[in-house]
């Protein structure tokens, strides 16, 4: 069934309640209160339905239905390709420019949403690469991961978030060594001190973790039982985007 027609009791009835208040199209209606319009409830639904609740430029989990234009046509329904299923931070990045000024012009925002789509088939081809490194110095192992693909790869997925990710992953499976301070938050990992990895029996430092959106460094210290560098190969390994160069994945 077509989107209008499964909508067309719902429009019809806010039609008539419009009809009674001298209004004569659903674009006269407030966007505020046309968002909160069983119509618009019901169109949302569809729409993310028919896209499997993904959104449609990352991929991830839709929540929120974006409208292309604010046509009479398109906000009763009868141009669902003007709808698209977005989650939040692809959302907020079409809404919004670098400084978080609204964008008002329909046709930069289209052309912000071809933008990202376009960047994110490049990751889903390509990958997120990153360069490994290691060296030792005075009994420490300095781990250096640098990112080295496209820069606006970095507006998806960051450096920063991998080493977050991998930190939580490391320490989960190594429970019966490690630790982590709790709350433990990303931004441990841009202070100066960085994040700590701890011993699970005496809480000492076993391994200090800094990263930024195109780099991360880890001091693992000669006391640490797991092997940092070579779990964080395997992570990266079973990760959907990142890579590690050379390798032949994805």
């Amino acid at each position: 069934m077509k989107l209008i027609d499964h909508v067309k009791p719902e429009y019809l009835r806010l039609l008539k309640k419009l009809t009674k208040n001298d209004m004569d199209s659903i674009s006269s209606l407030p966007y505020e209160k046309y968002m909160s319009t069983a119509l618009w409830k019901k169109i949302r639904l569809w729409i993310l339905k028919r896209d499997s609740e993904c959104c449609v430029v990352c991929k991830k989990e839709a929540s929120e239905v974006h409208h292309r234009d604010y046509k009479e046509q398109t906000l009763i329904g009868g141009t669902p390709d003007m709808l698209v299923s977005l989650c939040i931070s692809c959302h907020d990045k079409i809404e919004n420019d670098e400084s978080g000024t609204k964008r008002k012009d329909l046709h930069e925002k289209d052309h912000r949403l071809s933008e990202l789509s376009s960047i994110h088939s490049v990751i889903e081809s390509t990958g997120m690469t990153v360069k490994i490194s290691t060296n030792e110095a005075h009994g420490v192992s300095n781990i250096n991961i640098t990112y080295i693909g496209a820069l606006n790869c970095l507006e998806f997925y960051s450096l920063s978030n991998l080493a977050y990710s991998f930190c939580i992953h490391i320490m989960r499976n190594n429970r019966d060594k490690l630790k982590l301070p709790m709350p433990f938050g990303r931004e441990k990992l841009s202070q100066k001190s960085g994040a700590k990895i701890l011993s699970h029996n005496n809480k000492k430092p076993l391994a200090t973790v800094w990263a930024s959106t195109e780099t991360i460094l880890i001091k693992q210290y000669k006391n640490c039982p797991v092997r940092v560098a070579h779990e964080l190969r395997a992570f990266i390994a079973a990760s959907k985007y990142w890579r590690v160069s050379g390798s032949s994945k994805p």
